[in-house]
C-alpha cells in the first residue's frame, strides 16, 4: 500500500484458475494456510501484469491481505514482470 499518499496498489484477481498460471500470475489456493485473511471466497489467481493505484478513500469494501508465504511468491513474480520475464 502507498499509504503516504492515500493510495493503494491493486492487482487484477480472477477466480478462473482452470489453466496453468502464466509467468505474470500467482495462484491463491483456498487450501493455503491464512487464506481466510485474503477476503476471497474461492481459489483465485492474481495477475501481476495488471496492476493499478487507487485512492483508498474510493474503496468501499474490505480488502484482504496475502499470507506471508504468498507475499514472498508475489514479490518473486512481480520482480519477473518488472524485469520483463513474466
Amino acid at each position: 500500500m502507498l499509504h503516504r499518499y492515500g493510495d493503494g496498489l491493486l492487482a487484477f484477481i480472477s477466480s478462473n484458475v482452470s489453466e496453468a498460471p502464466g509467468g505474470d500470475e500467482l495462484d491463491i489456493p483456498a487450501e493455503n494456510t491464512g487464506f481466510s485473511a485474503t477476503g476471497l471466497r474461492v481459489s483465485s489467481r492474481m495477475r501481476l501484469s495488471r496492476m493499478t493505484t487507487l485512492a483508498i478513500s474510493l474503496v468501499k469494501g474490505r480488502i484482504g491481505v496475502l499470507p506471508t508465504a504468498l507475499q514472498v511468491e508475489c514479490e518473486e513474480v512481480l520482480s519477473r514482470v518488472i524485469c520483463g520475464q513474466g
